[in-house]
Formats: structure tokens, C-alpha cells, sequence
């Protein structure tokens, strides 16, 4: 609805939306720098004419509980209101055997959301927007023993939540060949994330107190009502690959200090202002435009304890400001028939300040020169049924500030990382056949990247993060998607990708790992890799880098290792994906849905390419059936109960040798549900 909300993880649910536009590649030319690697915008439903809503209740797997509300009031004022309410509680898939089988990974979702909107008088519409979320999540998603059936042993879970209140003026003049218009906005978030740094809990690492290497069977004695049913899951991920300086002695360990939790909370005020001049393109002119005016405001306060920067401190409370100014605009000129020859520019300056309220000469100031963006494309319809289009884009992710006050002065910012883009494609429709298709090269100069040292390995949350730049970095690929109706009542949707990725370190290769790939799956890739796999999970609020564009991997930051190759594959960028779904409609309101979705291995961390996931493919369905004003819907997905990582980190962790190994996080096991909505 024209905020940037970039830095936060969680804001409201996919409830009552009226689209989600993906914009793939380089976008800063027009978004500015929140958009490097593509952008996706959330469109809500706008207030209409008609008094009505709608109420949904839903039920499913792990006591997942949801319920949402809508109701559409005009006034004869002129004036239209839309109320949306919406609630999720769910156990999640997680179990705590530690604290008694507890859900620790539980969800307590609760969002409001009111939009007001007065169309036309004096040519002028007005459009207000106001979230109010309140997302209280349980976060113990990891286990020592890698174990696959979902068991974690923390005798500390942590909190992975976040409440909201965000409020948008959106205004529009329409000077009939001109329109100009205003976005005000401004939001309050107040963030917890918190985690037991060790995933166990004293009886767990008791076991661990007097043997060497043989780590296979811990059982009851570790909080395990199961025993050893798990043992067979440490064979795969262990693998041999251990770090043999640690096997020259047999170290002391003591059970009862071998306990550590983290805590960052944050609160983050973020005020835009976005001026915007631009011809109405309804009056099919030959020349459109677009110019604007753009300031940000971001401040952000950060208060953590536990085992901080490294064991360097034990509290931090700090803060920063971002600054951001921007020029942009566009120019496009249509030569007929729909060919049209377009350039967008962007000027954008971003000044930052950090101060450490403890240590005040930790206090840091970044100055930045204006950085330039821009996109020449050009499209043109050959046919009346084929649609080609060529772009080319370059643009940046700004410098940063990191947070550790204890770096070296040459490690305290990092540089700007520049990305130039190049992409082609095709629509073409004929008959009840649509295909779209793009071939995309991406480079990057200077790719940032998140490094990280386990300076105690004794110690998992021993680590300091810093971000830096790395030499350079590429992907290419393609992605093609159909639509077929094949008969009145049967129909297929088709979408297939693939790319080759690989990042290049340069002289960096001594500060470990890079995490927060922003074209790897689950982190927002631009061209079209899966979005959905970690349903909001994973927020790294570890908070050792202050860019203002935190990249949410690595989530207890256990990441970070020396003397890795100086290139590797990008993390979590699997060559291939894809998704083939078949629809059937048995009558106009009873439909069948029936879906499988794919993807190739890929590396957990760029400089660990020897720990790999598995291919995996999943099966889900979907069927509804309306009853007038009635709409019954019974969902499955992960139908065959396949087990897939989702993330991975590879460090030292169980005493007394702490051996480099891969430990893994699961995604959801298979999930059924029913729910029912009644219209009004």
C-alpha cells in the first residue's frame, strides 16, 4: 500500500489482499535502494460501494486455529470504510521434550486493519490506511542430534515477535492529462528475537561429560521420552567431515555451564515521505512520465544480552539513524503499436549515524555520495499475440555501518555493492495457451556478504559478525510459466526455472560464510525461485551489521568459519525448481485443485559446498465447494510427509571435541485442514 517495509520479517497476513505484484531484477531505479534485488508489493483491498463481508474460520494440523473477518461500510458522506481482522494460533510443528512436550515453536497471531477512502471530490481522492499487528511466536526450531521427528531439547525457547502500528495517507490529484501524487507514512514496531544458544538443555550435555568421539547414543538421559529412535539421523549429516584440530586432546566439559540464550529487542520508527508528478496514461499519450521526490527516516534502538560480540560483552544497548533522500524518474516513448522505448534514473543519498549509549566512543558516522540507478528497456509487440520486451538496469545496496564496536577500523563499514541486470522475454498467448519466458543474467561488483568467527570453540555463541564486501558475484538463468486449458472444466498451470549462481571472495576468504543471498530461494530472489518455504520463520536479529537492509539467514548465527575456498555457489540457490499444478472444476462451484512442487540441492553457505541439501518434491491439494453465501474449503499440502532442510549451518557444537559439522532445520511436516466462509 506504498510503505517500505523492508526491514521488518512480519506484518500481516495474506488475508483479504487484492494482489501481490512480484517485480523481478533490478528495481532501484524507480523503489530506490529496498528494491536491489527485485520487490514484491502487497495491494489490499480498497473500500468499495456495497455494505457487505465476509467471515472465515479455519482448523487444521498441529491445533492450528484461524479466524478472519471483513466488513465493507460506505457512508453517504461519500466515505467508504473496510475493517479487516484477522487471528492465528497454531501448537506449530515443534516439540519440546525437555519442558514436557511443550509447543515451543508455537504461533499467537493477532492483525487489524482499517482503510478509508473518499473518491473524486475537487478531482482530489484520499486514502487511508491504518495495521495494528501483534505476532507472538515461540522460535525453537533446532536440535543437536539433527533428529527428523521434529523433537527439540532447549530448556530456554526462544521468542521470534514483533507488534506493529503503521499508519499511510495516500492523496491523488488528477489534473486530467497530470496526476500528482502524495504518500505519507509512518510506523512503530517493537521487536523480540531470542533463542537458547545451545539447543539443549543439562541433562541433554550430561552424556557429553565423559566420552570422545562416539556421540550416536544419548537417549533418555538427554530428555528423549523416545530413547534412541533418533539415532539413525545423525549417520547422513555428519559425514566424517570433522575438524581434526580439535581431536589432538580430550577436553574438560562441565555439563552445568554449558548454557547459553541470546535477546535482541528492537524498536524501529520508520517515517517516508514519497512526492510523485506523473501523466495519466489513460489519455494513450506518446510521451508519459514520471518524476519524484522521496525521504526516509529510519531509526532503529537495540537492547540485547547474552553472549555478545563474541563473549566481548554481555549487554548492548545502541541505536541508529538512516537518512535517505532520493530523485527519481522515468521517461517512456511509445512509438505505436505498443512499442515503447523507456529510462528510469534514480539519485539517492543515505546518511547514517550510529551511537553505543554504553560506550560512546564506539559512536560512528557514515556520509554517503549520491548513488545513481538506472533501467533502459524496450518492448514491442510484433504480433498481436506476442509480447517482447529487453531491459537493462543497474543499481546498488548501500553501505553500512557494522554494529560491533570492538572490529578494526578497517572492518567497522563496508562498501557499496553494485548490481547491473540484463534480462529478455516473451508473453505469447494464443487460444487458451498463455507462456511467458526470460533469460536473465545478473552480476554483482563488491557483493556483500555476512562473515562471521567462532572465536571459542567451546562456546556456540562465541561468534563476531561483521559484514564485508566480496570481489564480485553472478547468476543466470531462465524461467518459463504456462497456462493451459486444456478442456471447459480442466486446465494446467506450469512454472519452471533455472540458474547457475557463483560468488567470488577474493581476499576475503578468512572471515567465513555468506548468508542472506538476496537471489537465494526463501530470501526473496528475484526471479521467481520459491518464496514460501519458511513461512516467516527466520528474522537474524543478531544485529551486528547496520546497512538498514538486514538479510534474515543465519538465524542463531551460527555461521563462520576460516580458510574456505575463495568462490562457491551461492547459498541456497538451487539450479532447478518448479511447480505443476492441475485444476479440474466438476461444476462451477466445486473445483479441485491438485499441485507438485520441486527443488534441486543447493549449499547451506557459499564456503561450505561440500554440505548440500537434498532434491525434494512436494504434493499438496486443494478443494472448495460453494453453497450460496457458503464456501467450504479442505486443504492438504506436504501430502506424502516428505522431510527437507530448509536451513543449515555448519560449526562446532557438541562438547567435549566440537566438531565442524552441518546441523539442519526441517520444514513443515504434512499439513491437513478444513475451512468454511460466509459471505454477507
Amino acid at each position: 500500500d506504498g510503505m517500505d517495509l523492508s526491514e521488518l520479517g512480519m506484518i500481516t497476513p495474506l488475508f483479504d489482499m487484492q494482489q501481490v505484484e512480484v517485480l523481478m531484477g533490478v528495481q532501484t531505479s524507480l523503489f530506490g535502494a529496498s528494491a536491489s534485488s527485485g520487490l514484491i508489493n502487497f495491494k489490499t483491498v480498497d473500500p468499495s460501494d456495497k455494505k457487505e463481508g465476509y467471515f472465515m474460520t479455519q482448523f487444521g494440523s498441529q491445533n492450528t486455529f484461524t479466524n478472519g473477518l471483513v466488513y465493507n461500510l460506505p457512508f453517504d458522506s461519500g466515505w467508504k470504510l473496510r475493517l479487516v481482522g484477522h487471528s492465528n494460533i497454531s501448537d506449530g510443528f515443534k516439540e519440546n521434550v525437555a519442558l514436557g512436550n511443550y509447543a515451543s515453536a508455537n504461533r499467537d497471531e493477532t492483525s487489524f486493519r482499517a482503510k478509508l477512502l473518499k473518491e473524486g471530490e475537487n478531482n482530489i481522492t484520499q486514502k487511508y490506511t491504518m495495521i495494528f499487528s501483534d505476532f507472538d511466536n515461540g522460535y525453537d526450531n533446532w536440535a543437536p542430534d539433527n533428529n527428523t521427528d521434529n523433537i527439540t531439547y532447549s530448556d530456554n525457547p526462544g521468542k521470534d515477535s514483533q507488534k506493529s502500528q503503521i499508519f499511510i495517507a495516500d492523496y491523488l490529484y488528477d489534473l486530467g492529462d497530470n496526476l500528482v501524487s502524495l504518500n505519507v507514512s509512518n510506523s512503530k514496531n517493537e521487536t523480540l528475537h531470542s533463542y537458547d544458544g545451545d539447543w539443549g538443555n543439562y541433562s541433554f550435555w550430561l552424556g557429553y561429560e565423559d566420552h570422545d568421539d562416539d556421540h550416536d547414543d544419548h537417549g533418555d538421559e538427554h530428555g528423549d521420552e523416545d530413547g534412541d529412535d533418533h539415532d539413525d539421523d545423525h549417520d547422513d549429516d555428519h559425514d566424517g567431515d570433522h575438524d581434526e584440530d580439535h581431536h589432538e586432546e580430550h577436553a574438560e566439559f562441565d555439563a552445568s555451564t554449558y548454557d547459553f540464550f541470546d535477546s535482541f529487542s528492537r524498536d524501529i520508527d520508520h517515517r517516508t515521505v514519497d512526492l510523485r508528478f506523473r501523466s495519466n496514461t489513460a489519455n494513450n499519450n506518446k510521451v508519459n512520465y514520471v518524476f519524484g521526490l522521496y525521504q526516509s527516516n529510519y531509526d532503529e534502538t537495540t537492547d540485547a544480552a547474552g553472549y555478545i560480540f563474541g563473549g566481548s560483552a554481555t549487554g548492548l544497548s545502541s541505536g541508529y539513524e538512516i537518512i535517505t533522500k532520493s530523485v527519481y524518474g522515468e521517461l517512456a516513448y511509445d512509438f505505436g503499436n505498443h512499442h515503447v522505448l523507456s529510462a528510469a534514473f534514480r539519485a539517492e543519498s543515505r546518511d547514517m549515524d550510529y551511537f553505543d549509549v554504553d560506550n560512546p566512543g564506539a559512536d560512528f558516522s557514515l556520509r554517503g555520495d549520491w548513488n545513481k540507478s538506472f533501467k533502459l528497456s524496450y518492448e514491442m509487440h510484433p504480433t498481436p499475440n506476442l509480447h517482447w520486451y529487453i531491459y537493462a538496469a543497474e543499481g546498488y545496496h548501500p553501505a553500512g555501518i557494522n554494529q560491533n564496536p570492538y572490529l578494526d577500523m578497517d572492518e567497522k563499514t563496508y562498501d557499496d555493492e553494485i548490481y547491473t541486470d540484463v534480462t529478455t522475454g516473451i508473453r505469447w498467448t494464443k487460444g487458451n495457451i498463455k507462456l511467458t519466458s526470460s533469460l536473465f543474467y545478473l552480476e554483482h561488483d563488491g557483493h556483500i556478504f555476512q562473515a562471521s568467527e567462532q572465536l571459542d570453540p567451546g562456546n556456540p555463541n562465541a561468534f563476531a559478525y561483521f559484514k564485508m564486501n566480496a570481489d564480485s558475484g553472478y547468476e543466470y538463468g531462465t524461467e518459463t510459466t504456462g497456462e493451459f486449458k486444456l478442456t471447459d472444466k480442466l486446465s494446467m498451470d506450469l512454472s519452471l526455472g533455472y540458474m547457475s549462481s557463483e560468488i567470488h571472495f577474493g581476499d576475503h576468504d578468512d572471515h567465513g560464510d555468506e548468508h542472506g543471498d538476496e537471489h537465494g530461494d526463501e530470501h526473496g530472489d528475484e526471479h521467481g525461485d520459491d518464496h514460501d518455504d519458511d513461512h516467516g520463520d527466520d528474522h537474524d536479529d543478531d544485529h551486528d551489521d547496520h546497512d538498514g537492509h538486514d538479510d534474515h539467514d543465519g538465524h542463531d548465527g551460527h555461521d563462520g568459519h576460516e580458510g574456505h575456498a575463495e568462490h562457491g555457489q551461492k547459498a541456497h540457490a538451487p539450479n532447478w525448481n518448479y511447480s505443476l499444478s492441475v485444476n479440474y472444476n466438476f461444476t462451477e462451484d466445486s473445483k479441485l485443485m491438485v499441485e507438485i512442487t520441486g527443488k534441486d540441492s543447493y549449499v547451506f553457505d557459499s564456503q561450505h559446498d561440500e554440505f548440500e541439501s537434498d532434491p525434494y518434491h512436494l504434493l499438496n491439494a486443494y478443494y472448495s465447494h460453494s453453497f450460496d453465501k457458503l464456501k467450504l474449503g479442505v486443504y492438504a499440502k506436504n501430502i506424502l510427509d516428505e522431510t527437507y532442510a530448509d536451513r543449515g549451518f555448519i560449526f562446532g557444537l557438541e562438547p567435549p571435541m566440537y566438531e565442524e559439522r552441518l546441523y539442519k532445520s526441517y520444514g513443515p511436516p504434512r499439513e491437513l485442514g478444513l475451512s468454511l466462509t460466509y459471505s454477507f
